[in-house]
């Protein structure tokens, strides 16, 4: 039998003191240590590193628009190596600048032909126009005046004369021009010939027209027999020539003068059975004239002449008729 466990008497407490707390059992895994938390005050913000120089001295040269100020390209922000270049003056906003970047880079690798100065020998002249062609055939210039072509257009062949075409091959080489420019100046010159010789036959007709409203005005109801007169003059004159007369028409059937001088000479031959036709009609100078004439008649215009009165009815009679072609109005 086992021997009863002996527990001591617990001393007095007085009541000053506060109990004992009891240890915790001990346990078969012992509890960690306790690790004492001191709080950490927070970490300040990382100081941004100071922009380059550089960029800090473009403010003041951008307005809030993204435009730059005036001048800009001159200032003393800018580096000494580029500072006032023209290049850069054309460049007025970072629109304009980020443009020019993207087009430079596009550049790169590309075919570059060097652009003659303006005071250039014709040799780099034509250098620069040989380089030209061999990048860009179609903006080749033919090495001779045979390397122009040109089909002239129909009708127009007269205008563009042998000689023409000859002055203008010469002049499209002497200035460089491509085939493609040199068609392009002769269709050109081609619309302005057709143009100007369109206005030059509208005239002739309006004139033509005029001439001949004049000449009916002028001959009254005689003018088909003038007309009928001058014809047969001139065909008189030319005979089977029938080349020389349509010519000669051609030249002078227009022209006024000519024409009341033909009615004047046929009319003349007429009368004098030099030419076959006949005169029924006349024009209103005929007609005063033989107003004139008629008046002129001996013993008409006297009482006492021995004219009988039948006579002078008659004579009366021919003169009221011309002025009735005389003065139709």
């Amino acid at each position: 039998m086992p021997d009863p466990v002996v527990v001591p008497e617990a001393a007095p407490v007085t009541p000053e003191t506060p109990p004992a707390v009891p240890a915790a059992p001990e346990t078969l895994l012992s509890a960690p240590e306790s690790t004492v938390v001191v709080p950490v005050a927070p970490a300040a913000p990382a100081t941004p590193e100071a922009a380059p120089a550089s960029l800090l001295n473009i403010a003041g040269l951008v307005n809030p628009d993204g435009s730059f100020v005036t001048d800009w390209h001159k200032s003393d922000k800018l580096p000494e190596e580029v500072r006032g270049s023209e290049s850069l003056g054309v460049i007025k906003s970072l629109s304009d600048l980020a443009k020019r970047t993207v087009h430079a880079e596009k550049m790169v690798g590309a075919n570059k032909i060097a652009v003659p100065k303006a005071d250039a020998s014709p040799e780099d002249i034509a250098a620069f126009r040989e380089a030209v062609g061999k990048a860009v055939p179609s903006l080749a210039t033919p090495e001779s005046v045979d390397g122009y072509k040109f089909d002239v257009p129909e009708g127009m062949e007269t205008l563009f004369t042998d000689e023409k075409l000859a002055a203008s091959k010469e002049l499209a080489l002497k200035i460089g021009a491509t085939q493609s420019q040199f068609e392009q100046f002769m269709l050109a010159d081609a619309r302005a010939a057709a143009e100007a010789q369109a206005a030059a036959e509208q005239e002739a007709s309006r004139k033509h027209d005029e001439n001949v409203l004049a000449l009916k005005k002028e001959w009254g109801e005689a003018y088909p027999e003038r007309q009928h007169i001058v014809k047969r003059l001139i065909a008189e004159a030319f005979g089977s020539d029938s080349t020389g007369h349509m010519a000669f028409l051609e030249k002078y059937a227009g022209d006024p003068d000519f024409v009341r001088f033909a009615a004047t000479i046929g009319s003349r031959m007429v009368e004098s059975k030099a030419l076959v036709a006949e005169l029924t009609q006349s024009t209103s100078k005929e007609a005063i004239q033989k107003i004139k004439d008629l008046n002129a008649t001996p013993g008409y215009m006297s009482m006492s002449s021995e004219m009988t009165d039948a006579q002078r009815t008659e004579i009366t009679k021919q003169i009221r008729e011309q002025y009735t072609i005389a003065y139709p109005e």
